[in-house]
């Protein structure tokens, strides 16, 4: 295991680097404080972001690459950010996957 920037929360296991595989779980849902995100990706660049039920972007969680394998990355959102529900998108290699998040205040 290698952790990408624990201060972000953000950390990685390349325990299957052969997967090709993209997939994304949250956790807590709902959630108040912070959101907790684990996800599969192959190897290249990986953008996880964060956007409102507007689809306006509300911010990038990760951005860069990364080898494949099973990653994790938490999400606090600002405190001005009202309740509500938000979808995270997960973008790799040309293929994407959404989950709901409720935002409770």
């Amino acid at each position: 295991m290698y952790a990408l920037n624990d201060a972000m929360g953000i950390s990685s296991s390349q325990e299957n680097p052969g997967m090709n595989d993209l997939s994304l779980a949250v956790a807590s849902n709902p959630f108040s404080d912070c959101l907790g995100m684990e996800f599969a990706t192959g190897a290249g660049r990986v953008t996880l972001s964060v956007y409102d039920i507007g689809g306006r972007a509300v911010e990038t969680v990760v951005s860069g690459s990364m080898g494949s394998g099973t990653h994790s990355a938490v999400w606090t959102p600002e405190r001005s950010l009202p309740a509500g529900v938000y979808t995270v998108v997960l973008r790799n290699n040309g293929s994407a996957v959404t989950e709901n998040a409720v935002l409770v205040r």
